[in-house]
């Protein structure tokens, strides 16, 4: 689990890759939440590898922007992910050169 302060450190506008857990990913199935645990422990949880411009945590989840417009000056995403703190397993700085 990743905490709010472990998220604290990271710079906002910060490309990372989230890797995380999706216990409910049921490929359309359709899954109600009172069945999360019966069908992670069924099929087993899906792990997903997502990128993204962090953006914050908001109410236990973490944003990613993707799809950044550099038409604009402001930070604007075309695109939003967020992720459950409680589901994320590791978080990947992507090291890449300043823009000047």
């Amino acid at each position: 689990m990743t905490s709010k302060k472990d998220l604290k450190k990271i710079e906002i506008g910060s490309l990372l890759v989230i890797t995380w857990l999706d216990a409910s990913d049921s490929y359309s199935e359709g899954v109600k939440v009172k069945e999360l645990q019966e069908w992670a422990d069924k099929n087993g949880n899906t792990v997903y590898s997502t990128p993204g411009y962090f953006m914050g945590v908001v109410n236990e989840k973490c944003y990613l922007g993707f799809n950044r417009d550099e038409n604009t000056m402001e930070e604007l995403y075309r695109g939003v992910a967020e992720i459950p703190l409680t589901m994320i397993e590791r978080i990947h700085a992507i090291q890449r050169p300043r823009r000047k």
